[in-house]
């Protein structure tokens, strides 16, 4: 556990960029600095905690403010430390906005919540409230991944006869789901001739791994301070972003490429209805 420190972050993507996710020493954002800078092959935009372009990295690595003028420093995450001020209010900006969350709900002690008409309590510390809920829905992201994983790796399998003599679809989908996420994210690799998508989805088991094994060691938990919590959710809505990227990625893939064409149906969160808008223009 980390009391007191003067910055943090942690490595993760911010949409097809990776790179540095920075926080001050109270652990509000303050930007995202791509790897990108260091190549020095193009300009780099840091994009700050609201959304707005904090900072400009020339490919000769001179450093610019947002209107266009020279800066004294050499270090984007100096800068980013002793010159962006920090969004300190309790909505997630920045990384929730940029892959379409929502504020956390914080909830009071005990914790009253209702499940199939039966009420439970439970009394735990109030940032767990968000925290919990949070790698609760993650975790259920987890699981519908791997899943779809399995039934397309199953698929595909019969689809070009790779496969034990006898062996249907649902032996295969069941042998599926025997395997780690490892093992089902290298079958893929036979079907798949693209390096983008290959990386997205070797990137989400990564980052599946970590958010499983390690998140809640990596920041002290049960002894987190504010500051932790902040950090800690900033990095489970990447892992997210992680994980639903390298499925639209494989998805499309798939589609584009004719090797697998899908019908994708989402469910509205409100209504439970189908969206319609959400079908792809693909048949089966």
């Amino acid at each position: 556990m980390v009391n007191e420190f003067s910055s943090s972050g942690f490595q993760g993507k911010l949409g097809d960029l990776s790179g540095y996710y920075v926080f001050d020493k109270d652990g509000y954002y303050l930007g995202f600095i791509p790897d990108l800078y260091k190549d020095k092959t193009c300009d780099v935009i840091v994009p700050g905690p609201d959304g707005k372009v904090a900072l400009v990295i020339l490919r000769n690595g001179v450093l610019q403010n947002p209107d266009g003028t020279p800066t004294n420093y050499t270090d984007p995450l100096l800068y980013l430390i002793e010159q962006i001020q920090p969004v300190t209010n309790q909505k997630l900006h920045s990384i929730s906005q940029a892959i379409g969350e929502q504020t956390l709900p914080f909830g009071l002690r005990p914790f009253p919540f209702n499940v199939g008409g039966i009420e439970f309590y439970l009394t735990i510390q109030p940032n767990d409230h968000g925290l919990f809920a949070l790698l609760g829905v993650v975790l259920a992201d987890i699981q519908a991944f791997e899943t779809l994983l399995c039934d397309l790796l199953a698929t595909l399998d019969t689809k070009a006869g790779r496969r034990k003599p006898n062996a249907n679809y649902d032996q295969l989908l069941s042998n599926n789901y025997s395997k780690t996420l490892g093992v089902v994210v290298r079958a893929f690799r036979h079907y798949l001739n693209d390096t983008e998508t290959a990386d997205a989805l070797s990137y989400a088991k990564d980052r599946r791994n970590f958010l499983v094994h390690n998140i809640l060691r990596k920041y002290g938990w049960w002894l987190m301070s504010d500051a932790e919590y902040r950090v800690c959710v900033y990095e489970i809505f990447e892992i997210r972003s992680a994980i639903k990227m390298a499925e639209d990625k494989l998805v499309k893939y798939l589609n584009d490429s004719n090797t697998l064409p899908i019908i994708r149906l989402d469910l509205d969160s409100l209504s439970k209805d189908i969206n319609e808008d959400s079908i792809e223009n693909h048949s089966i």
